[in-house]
């Protein structure tokens, strides 16, 4: 039984993630990330966001953004990242919601680009 509702709860999960992207709008700015890895922030961005996603504009971080003042490695089920780790900013608006993510991106040893969305601290609150 326990099998059979973890998985209608992982179908679930996989439903809202393709709603979420469905109709997500296309990122604006600039990015250096890959059109999957895109694609795959859209989706996580629809989850931890809004499904209904308004607007995704991307940006190089600030001019003295301290990369100490995140994890050095950010949490992930892939493999750790190799440096230099690239640090943007994705400003995300959808449901009343406008937040800013730090989107951190990395290659692995096998040159695969990974990714990280990481919300503001506050973001269950609603902002």
């Amino acid at each position: 039984m326990k099998s059979a509702v973890a998985f209608s709860l992982a179908g679930l999960a996989l439903l809202i993630t393709w709603l979420a992207v469905a109709d997500s709008p296309v990122v604006t700015g600039h990015t250096s990330a890959s059109a999957k890895s895109v694609e795959g922030i859209r989706k996580l961005l629809g989850v931890l966001v809004c499904p209904n996603l308004d607007s995704i504009d991307a940006a190089n971080v600030p001019k003295g953004f301290n990369p100490k003042s995140v994890p050095k490695w950010p949490s992930t089920l892939g493999p750790p990242p190799l440096e230099p780790i690239r640090y943007e900013f994705w400003t995300v608006a959808g449901c009343g919601r406008n937040m800013k993510v730090l989107i951190q991106l990395w290659y692995d040893a096998n040159g695969g680009e990974f990714y990280s969305a990481s919300p503001p601290r506050d973001w269950l609150k609603g902002s």
